[in-house]
């Protein structure tokens, strides 16, 4: 981590592309003072193609139909019989004399999830036989591969107008198709485009601000004072209405970019997307230079950690991660953020955890470099927000300020090595521990007591016993368990009633409550399984307007029949929370105690 590249990737944070809501904005300021015009397609040929498919897509495949003004076509390169590799390319003639090119714009195939969309590409331009020519690279990048912006365009922002009458865009990498769950980072071979076009710019560019120079040898170059901080107020082309600041802010080591003061009194700001804003980058001249993460998986055979040396793993797409670090033979960082995908959103099945971060190995001529960025942040679900403002008057509002957090360090443990460990210790002291996470080191036992099917083959004071039994084995070591069927008639059973509605075979709210004070002596907590996905029939709060309808989808029937709740509306109007609280409350009242003090506007404000 060099000082050119932590000054670089700040200022990647600060004038970052952005997706709001689902929408792709490219950054703005930067060619602010230039203006574009298209260029007509009917002006425009293909002059050729590297590969075509000509079976497998019916009466798609060929490369002239990028030009045909009609996204439902698109040129597709060959995989029946074969797949040819990459890279692949599409040349374009833009006129018979030199234009001052401004900027392409590529329409992705609109017919699927996949098959090919652009990741990491080159733009290159010539002058002259387009067919003869040779060409020079003007662009390289990449694109995301995300489902929510798999269908809208890719544009291709040049620095400064370059004259051309020729154009080839370059598919280094791609994603999309068949060959991965995740769109993010699927091993695509093929290349596919519904559409090209491309745009004239002119105008007087901005004057630069130099950039001073490092001094050799110097691994940070913070220009800045501790504590120092840098407000940039941002406004969305296309969302009137819309405005909110970046704030950038230097503390210590660590850097925390925050986005604050939203402003959005229509509520159509969703999620918030910095693509590859890479803020922390390290390169492949340094032979120590490792991107690590770690995965939050329960597949036993896949494993959950990633170990990349940059200069010995093969460039590639983005990958994602729930931790991530980054490091040189001199630096490590550590990263936290509160980024975490919407699966209440359309096209969300592959939202997961493993998608907090975000890290990606390019190619960087003869070098590579490793990056690591911030996946989705969420500031309203889609939930509440697709919904009426008289439903969700008592719902959860908007979720706090998007962060991200970075930390740098030098050796933290003493081995005279900088590596992924020194960023793990480092990380302890920015990222936010979970409620309870203080005490797992002294609940050393675990289980849980299960009672079903009108079967209490755990009932209350028997659990009890067996936490007596085990705390007198081990010396009474800490204890926590589940208890499973602690209402109605078991487990897989009233569900949604989360209090209230007692297991009387198991002893009901009085061995319940003994179980609950008696554990105390024995270093044991509890904690109690709920369902908020399904609902049965015999639970108080059945209703249809609980579930999804119409009709009526069934779910779990082992034991008896369940029909799922209609989830999204269940967050949105706060009922799912006012069942929770409410359950707390109730609890809490058959207990002879107190619900703890909260201020009203934490409460829900409706009945669940």
């Amino acid at each position: 981590m060099s000082g050119s590249t932590g000054r670089r990737a700040l200022a990647g944070v600060a004038a970052g592309a952005l997706v709001v809501g689902g929408l792709v904005l490219p950054q703005q300021t930067a060619r602010a003072d230039y203006e574009y015009t298209a260029i007509p397609q009917a002006q425009m040929s293909v002059v050729e193609v590297d590969s075509v498919e000509s079976v497998g897509e019916g009466a798609n495949g060929p490369g002239a139909l990028v030009l045909d003004g009609d996204s439902s076509t698109y040129w597709h390169t060959k995989w029946q019989g074969g797949i040819d590799p990459l890279p692949h390319h599409i040349t374009i003639k833009l006129a018979d004399a030199p234009v001052q090119l401004g900027r392409v714009k590529l329409t992705p195939r609109q017919s699927s999830n996949g098959s090919g969309r652009v990741n990491e590409y080159e733009l290159l331009t010539a002058t002259g036989d387009c067919s003869s020519a040779s060409y020079t690279k003007v662009a390289e990048g990449s694109f995301p591969g995300d489902l929510a912006t798999a269908l809208q365009d890719r544009v291709i922002t040049l620095d400064a107008p370059v004259a051309a009458s020729c154009v080839q865009v370059r598919y280094l990498s791609s994603w999309g198709g068949k060959s991965g769950t995740d769109p993010i980072s699927p091993a695509e071979k093929v290349a596919a485009l519904a559409e090209f076009n491309a745009d004239t710019a002119s105008g007087t560019p901005p004057q630069p601000t130099p950039t001073p120079t490092p001094e050799p040898g110097s691994p940070l170059v913070p220009d800045v004072v501790d504590g120092a901080s840098a407000t940039y107020p941002i406004t969305v082309p296309g969302l009137p209405g819309v405005s909110f600041d970046a704030v950038a802010t230097v503390k210590g080591s660590v850097l925390r970019l925050e986005l604050a003061n939203l402003k959005d009194s229509d509520r159509v700001v969703q999620r918030i997307q910095i693509p590859n804003h890479d803020l922390v980058s390290v390169g492949s001249d340094d032979t120590g230079a490792q991107l690590t993460a770690g995965l939050m998986t329960v597949n036993r055979a896949s494993k959950g950690d990633a170990f990349e040396n940059v200069a010995k793993t093969a460039a590639g797409s983005v990958k994602g991660s729930w931790m991530a670090f980054a490091n040189t033979s001199e630096l490590a960082a550590a990263f936290d953020t509160n980024a975490i995908e919407d699966n209440t959103r359309s096209g969300a099945s592959t939202a997961n955890d493993n998608t907090r971060f975000l890290r990606q190995i390019r190619a960087d001529g003869s070098d590579k470099i490793g990056s690591v960025w911030a996946g989705s942040w969420v500031w309203q679900s889609s939930a509440v927000a697709t919904r009426k403002a008289s439903e969700t008057a008592s719902s959860i509002g908007y979720d706090a300020n998007p962060y991200i957090e970075v930390k740098v360090t030098g050796d933290r443990n003493g081995d005279k090595v900088v590596d992924w460990q020194d960023g793990a210790i480092a990380s302890r002291e920015i990222i936010e521990f979970g409620t309870g996470s203080d005490k797992v080191a002294d609940e050393v036992i675990a289980r849980i007591p299960f009672n079903i099917v009108s079967q209490a083959t755990h009932p209350f004071l028997r659990t009890l016993d067996d936490t007596k039994r085990v705390s007198l084995a081990t010396d009474n070591l800490g204890q926590k368990a589940l208890l499973k069927g602690y209402q109605a008639e078991g487990h897989d059973s009233a569900h949604p009633d989360y209090a209230g509605h007692y297991n009387e075979r198991a002893g009901g709210l009085k061995d319940l409550r003994t179980l609950a004070d008696e554990s105390v002596k024995f270093n044991t907590s509890y904690g109690v399984h709920v369902n908020v996905t399904e609902s049965y029939s015999e639970a108080h709060a059945f209703s249809e307007d609980l579930l999804t309808m119409p009709p009526p989808s069934k779910a779990w029937g082992w034991m008896n029949q369940s029909y799922y709740i209609d989830s999204k509306k269940d967050l949105a109007t706060g009922k799912v929370r006012c069942r929770l609280w409410g359950a707390v409350h109730r609890h809490r009242q058959a207990s002879g105690g107190q619900h703890p003090a909260q201020s009203d506007d934490r409460r829900p404000s409706g009945r669940g």
